[in-house]
């Protein structure tokens, strides 16, 4: 879906995430990506953005339904929570419907990094500090 936007073939994408809606049902993954795909056709086609709107929403909707689904190969992290809801809120604000953009508004913010998250790539591990109280009792 995502190489047929890119392409600007966005009703083949339609017609192949309707082929592949049965193998996919249960991946926020497809729903994202078929999000997205129609997302991208709305603003190249205002004409259309009216039909599409609602099918956008959908999409999102579903990828929060099914929520994340790390157990599937090549998932993306967020597509079942937080990204999904970001896209939601932004769909909303632009929609004029700031009830249904606040209450996503918490879900779509992104979890905080570990501390392996926040270190540079290429940084030496750092292990925590030891507490005070330990530092002063070691020989």
């Amino acid at each position: 879906m995502h190489a047929l936007k890119r392409a600007g073939r966005h009703a083949e994408g339609v017609l192949r995430a309707e082929a592949g809606l049965g193998l996919w049902s249960h991946s926020p993954d497809f729903f994202f990506a078929l999000g997205d795909l129609l997302l991208d056709w709305a603003t190249q086609d205002l004409g259309r953005a009216e039909e599409l709107l609602p099918m956008i929403e959908d999409a999102w909707q579903r990828c929060l339904m099914l929520g994340e689904r790390p157990d599937l190969e090549g998932s993306v992290a967020g597509r079942g929570s937080h990204l999904a809801a970001r896209n939601l809120v932004l769909l909303y604000q632009v929609m004029e419907r700031p009830e249904d953009a606040a209450a996503l508004m918490a879900l779509a913010q992104p979890p905080a990094p570990t501390r392996l998250e926040q270190a540079q790539p290429g940084a030496a591990y750092q292990p925590a500090a030891a507490p005070a109280a330990a530092a002063a009792s070691a020989p």
